[in-house]
């Protein structure tokens, strides 16, 4: 017997600006899931976080605002910690080839909003890798915050959901919305 299938793809951005293409990356975080497991341990596959180089951005003409930054400056450490610490980050060569191995063959890319989270991917992409386009399938994209707005949410009785499983979630830490945001997607999957 196989393990579940993640053919999804949850990814989550936190950036300098709200450009909605061109804004300078902080951070990058995917989570594979299957939204058709019932249990709740089982949803969640791989995951992987990428800290960017910021300079390199800049470099390419990527925005920073004054607005976003001084949003940054309010929030907790432990929302800061990632990108902090991951900095100068790594090269945008390679956040682009890891973007693209995550996206590759996901019947769906899904972020909380498809406009802005990636949009900027796709602004990347373009940008380092000129004449690329998305990294994922054009059918993949999928705006979580519209599903779960436009669906019944199921009720999970006495069952765990999803965010129980994970008690240290950070809000504006990538891998933390991203789990968050598969809990809303599978909360909303129809069974």
């Amino acid at each position: 017997m196989s393990g579940p299938n993640y053919d999804h793809l949850m990814i989550d951005i936190e950036t300098l600006a709200l450009h909605t293409r061109n804004s300078v990356i902080l951070s990058v975080g995917m989570v594979e899931f299957n939204p058709w497991e019932k249990s709740p341990s089982d949803v969640i596959g791989g995951k992987c976080s990428l800290v960017l180089n910021v300079l390199d951005q800049v470099m390419l003409g990527r925005v920073i605002t004054k607005g976003t930054v001084d949003f940054w400056l309010k929030q907790s450490e432990d929302a800061q910690k990632h990108w902090r610490e991951g900095q100068p980050g790594c090269t945008l060569s390679h956040a682009v080839e890891t973007i693209s191995t995550m996206c590759k063959g996901k019947t769906g890319v899904w972020a909380n909003g498809i406009l802005f989270d990636l949009g900027n991917i796709e602004g990347l992409v373009e940008q380092v890798k000129p004449g690329s386009y998305a990294p994922w399938h054009y059918q993949a994209a999928r705006d979580m915050r519209t599903f779960c707005r436009e669906t019944p949410e199921r009720v999970l009785g006495e069952d765990p959901g999803i965010l129980e499983l994970y008690p240290n979630i950070v809000d504006h830490e990538p891998i933390s919305d991203c789990i968050k945001q598969i809990d809303g997607v599978w909360r909303h999957w129809p069974r």
